[in-house]
Formats: C-alpha cells, sequence, structure tokens
C-alpha cells in the first residue's frame, strides 16, 4: 500500500491517502505566516518527500542549544523532516506538538503540526515512513 500526505494550509487539515483515496482527515497547524525563532514562518507550498524520521526529543534537545527561550519538547514523539521533490533545501517537516489546542490554527514556525497521539500512530503504523 502507498501512502501519501496532503495538507490544505487554508483549512489546516492533513489528509492522508492510500492508494489515491483519502483514508484519514486531522487537524493540523502550519506556518504563522510571519518569522518566529528565526524562522521563515511561511509552510510553503509544494511536493515534499520524507528524508528522515528523528525523535522529537532529540529534536528539541538541538533547538534548545540555539533558542534557550524554548522549554520542554515542542515537537511530540517523532519529526518526520521533508525535502522538497524538486532539490530545494527547506527546514520543515512533520511532528507533534506540545500545544494541542492550537490545532486547526495557523501557529508554527513552517513546520505542519499534528496531535502527537496522531504523529505517533503514523509513524508506528509506517504510515509516514
Amino acid at each position: 500500500m502507498e501512502y501519501t500526505i496532503k495538507v490544505d494550509k487554508n483549512k489546516e487539515k492533513l489528509y492522508v491517502q492510500r492508494n489515491g483515496e483519502i483514508v484519514e482527515i486531522l487537524a493540523c497547524s502550519t506556518g504563522i505566516g510571519k518569522p518566529i525563532h528565526g524562522f521563515k514562518g511561511i509552510t510553503p507550498p509544494g511536493r515534499y518527500l520524507v528524508d528522515d524520521i528523528s525523535l522529537g526529543r532529540d529534536m528539541a534537545r538541538s533547538l534548545r542549544k540555539s533558542h534557550p527561550e524554548i522549554k520542554g519538547n515542542p515537537y511530540g514523539p517523532y519529526v518526520a523532516g521533508l525535502v522538497r521533490k524538486d532539490g530545494e533545501e527547506v527546514l520543515i517537516g512533520i511532528h507533534g506538538t506540545s500545544e494541542p489546542e492550537n490545532l486547526g490554527t495557523p501557529v508554527s514556525a513552517g513546520c505542519i503540526r499534528i496531535a502527537n497521539h496522531n504523529m505517533r500512530r503514523l509513524v508506528e503504523n509506517r504510515i509516514i515512513t
């Protein structure tokens, strides 16, 4: 089975598709539209591939080195790093969130946030690989 993920930034929805059919719709949050924490704050349009999957706690530890004002783990259980299909480098990914109450509104620094339990399930069930 081949899974793809599509994000509608206008609706703040993430669509999980299997063999071209939508099998799940999740609330998400995309870029706030202005710079935040040194990032552009924009979720750029385009087609992406998952480059790697990291533990959220490891990514948070790295982030706090350059941004000590950030506390805890804003990434949840996993971060799926993305690369553009056309080869352009971007610093965005799909990850969990420490602020699930904000899902459905654009609040991120550019990444695509989903609920932690959904991120865990998508990674551990190999939907995001």
